[in-house]
C-alpha cells in the first residue's frame, strides 16, 4: 500500500500586507482591505466615486425609454 505524499502550501503571489483595491482613488480616510486580511474584505468607504459612465448603467438615459 502506498502512502499518500504530502504537498506543500499553495504559495501566494500577493503580500500579505498589499491593498485589494490598487486601480481605483481611494477616499481620504479609507482603510482598504489587504490580502493578508482572509475574513470579510469591507470596501464600503473606499471607493472615490461610483461607476457613473453609460457602460456601467445599461447605456444612455435615452436608449433606456
Amino acid at each position: 500500500m502506498s502512502t499518500p505524499l504530502a504537498r506543500p502550501l499553495p504559495v501566494s503571489i500577493f503580500k500579505d500586507d498589499e491593498p485589494v483595491v490598487q486601480s481605483h482613488s481611494l477616499l481620504p480616510d479609507a482603510d482598504p482591505p489587504v490580502f493578508g486580511h482572509r475574513g470579510i474584505w469591507d470596501f464600503n468607504g473606499v471607493s472615490a466615486a461610483a461607476p457613473t459612465s453609460p457602460s456601467a448603467a445599461g447605456g444612455p438615459p435615452s436608449a433606456m425609454g
